[in-house]
């Protein structure tokens, strides 16, 4: 498949309910709004539940843990969701959702059912097993594979972040094996994507597992585009969480106004930005805070005018991703 090593999913005002919502609209939050729970009354007509359910496909949504945690039982069907299940609505009677955090391999293994006989499918999965606290005491996941860490060379906590991750890697096995056995494997894609670094471990913790020597090395993180048939590449363009929408849209050929959707197409010769919650910015150039108006590159000859240009950049997509949502815009276009 395809990875993304300058890829990055910055904390913005509301941490996981704002880094699922750049993931599914491609915009940036608004500050001081709960944007994720606030789309459930917006018009969105670029999702991945639209575009794909007018080409035919039958949608699905899960989450294993409380179903209305964030209203999502109200943001997934406005989003274009057929069906949506969490923990209180209908998994229950598939996984435990007595555990702490739910188990990622026992939703996707036990929902797999659901979608496929279907001929078309798009199904989208917010996992939790790898959720804070980072312990072997009161976190069910990372209790569950201890055997398998002990011997690492790290702190306990970790460990025990490393232990309960083991549960996604299984649930993506066998979600594999599944597609595989029902052949389904080579007509699928497959995107995994964080909505957000693991802040239930500390700068030193993280330093553990990568370098944290700049203000931004702890959001540097992991986007994965996989098809059984997809020849490997590496993409080295600066990305984030906004980016995924318009890249995933033009891979499948959909039609779609580049211009209302913040986020760029990660595959295009555009040139790369990341966008963080104070309008920092990072790119191929440098970095620019913000906060202090300062620019740190390993790079000599940045064109003139670069940094007016890029700060011009981030505070416009900052401020029309708010206009956007706080105006409910998306309902005047007609597609």
């Amino acid at each position: 498949g395809i990875t993304f090593s300058n890829f990055y999913t910055p904390i913005y005002y509301a941490s996981t309910s704002d880094g699922e919502y750049t993931n599914l609209t491609g915009l940036l939050p608004k500050e001081g709004t709960w944007s994720y729970i606030a789309s459930k009354n917006k018009d969105f007509p670029y999702t991945y539940a639209k575009v794909f359910k007018e080409k035919g496909y039958d949608t699905y949504s899960y989450h294993n843990g409380i179903y209305n945690f964030y209203d999502r039982n109200k943001v997934m069907p406005n989003l274009g969701y057929d069906k949506y299940t969490g923990c209180g609505n209908g998994l229950e009677k598939k996984i435990n959702c007595n555990l702490w955090p739910q188990s990622d391999d026992e939703m996707i293994s036990y929902t797999f059912a659901d979608y496929k006989n279907s001929k078309n499918f798009m199904t989208y999965y917010m996992t939790i097993s790898g959720h804070l606290s980072h312990n072997f005491n009161d976190n069910d996941m990372a209790k569950k594979q201890k055997d398998k860490v002990k011997d690492l060379k790290y702190s306990d906590a970790v460990k025990a972040y490393i232990s309960a991750t083991i549960d996604l890697d299984n649930a993506l096995k066998n979600l594999l094996e599944n597609l595989k056995k029902n052949e389904k494997l080579d007509d699928t894609v497959i995107v995994l994507v964080p909505d957000h670094y693991p802040y239930g471990l500390s700068n030193e913790e993280l330093n553990e597992l990568k370098p944290i020597t700049t203000a931004y090395d702890k959001y540097k993180s992991g986007l994965i585009i996989y098809n059984s048939d997809t020849k490997g590449e590496k993409i080295d363009k600066y990305s984030s969480n906004i980016d995924i929408l318009p890249t995933i849209l033009n891979m499948f050929g959909i039609k779609y106004d580049s211009r209302v959707i913040i986020g760029k197409d990660i595959m295009s010769s555009n040139d790369g930005i990341v966008i963080f919650n104070d309008r920092s910015f990072l790119t191929n150039q440098g970095f620019y805070n913000e906060k202090t108006k300062e620019f740190s590159s390993s790079k000599t000859n940045i064109p003139q005018g670069y940094i007016k240009e890029k700060r011009i950049e981030a505070f416009n997509k900052t401020n029309i991703s708010s206009m956007i949502l706080e105006t409910n815009y998306y309902k005047s276009l007609k597609k």
